[in-house]
């Protein structure tokens, strides 16, 4: 595999060589800097030594440790630094306090959901399960644009992991202490997307959730995943319709210099292939 270093130069890791690789990039981090990655190394005793600055596209190239818990499904444990942890929960919590900022979804059969919800890009309506550009199950208001840095940070997140995705909607769920999520299919998409596994990509943070992967029907057999502060989660190809949802949170387990009560998380998704099929568009 190639890894690229701090400039510019690459060199090749084979065999056990890639092992040890693997096991030191664990002690190294990636934090949010305008559309590219500031890359940190950490030291034993908790020092950060500054390495480069990495756009997108070199970013790709660097090796970041990460789980394929099925095919399509990985897990990228402490994929953001703790510094962009913070960055990202101010951004979230601007926006959410912003015009079209968090609310408390509605859901069909008249019953609210037990999380706050705030969408970005594209709206998703909890009573038709379509998306839209207006806010048309709640206040009517257009929705706010997705942050140029939010997109390039999704994007990396896919490429890491071999997939591509284009983030059309952005989708933030405020958990309360007590909140949860229901087994449930993200199949809201454009058909074609759906088909083509593009995927579903994935941010936590504050207080660790205990995430639910089921099978491509209801009933099939779940399994728990610990998804911590900074953690990254990629669905896709074979697993797009997996059903999944998260059955609680381990209340206080969050990084306290996060300020957070409960859980953020950052879910982000492509509506349609074509840039002409987006509702607004």
């Amino acid at each position: 595999m190639i890894e690229r270093l701090g400039g510019g130069v690459r060199r090749r890791v084979r065999g056990g060589d890639a092992e040890r690789h693997q096991e030191h990039a664990r002690e190294e981090q990636l934090s949010l800097h305008g559309c590219g990655l500031v890359f940190w190394n950490i030291t034993p005793n908790g020092a950060k030594i500054f390495r480069a600055t990495l756009t997108p596209s070199e970013a790709a190239a660097v090796i970041v440790p990460q789980v394929e818990i099925v095919p399509g499904v990985f897990h990228l444990p402490g994929y953001l630094s703790p510094e962009a942890q913070c960055e990202l929960v101010e951004r979230v919590l601007a926006l959410g306090t912003a015009p079209a900022g968090f609310y408390r979804p509605t859901v069909r059969g008249g019953g609210q959901m037990r999380i706050d919800m705030m969408c970005l890009g594209l709206h998703w309506n909890a009573r038709t399960y379509r998306y839209a550009a207006m806010r048309g199950d709640h206040d009517g208001l257009p929705v706010q644009p997705i942050p140029g840095p939010f997109v390039a940070l999704a994007t990396e997140v896919a490429t890491t992991v071999g997939m591509r995705i284009e983030p059309q909607v952005c989708i933030v769920n405020r958990y309360p202490v007590a909140g949860k999520l229901g087994l449930h299919q993200d199949k809201d998409e454009r058909r074609e997307t759906l088909e083509a596994g593009v995927p579903i990509v994935s941010l936590s943070l504050g207080d660790t959730a205990r995430f639910i992967l089921g099978g491509l029907r209801r009933r099939e057999p779940v399994r728990a995943i610990a998804l911590a502060s900074g953690d990254a989660l990629v669905i896709g190809g074979p697993s797009r319709l997996r059903y999944h949802g998260v059955a609680g949170l381990h209340r206080g387990s969050g990084p306290p210099t996060l300020g957070l009560s409960g859980r953020l998380n950052l879910t982000f998704r492509q509506y349609a292939l074509a840039s002409d099929d987006v509702p607004g568009a």
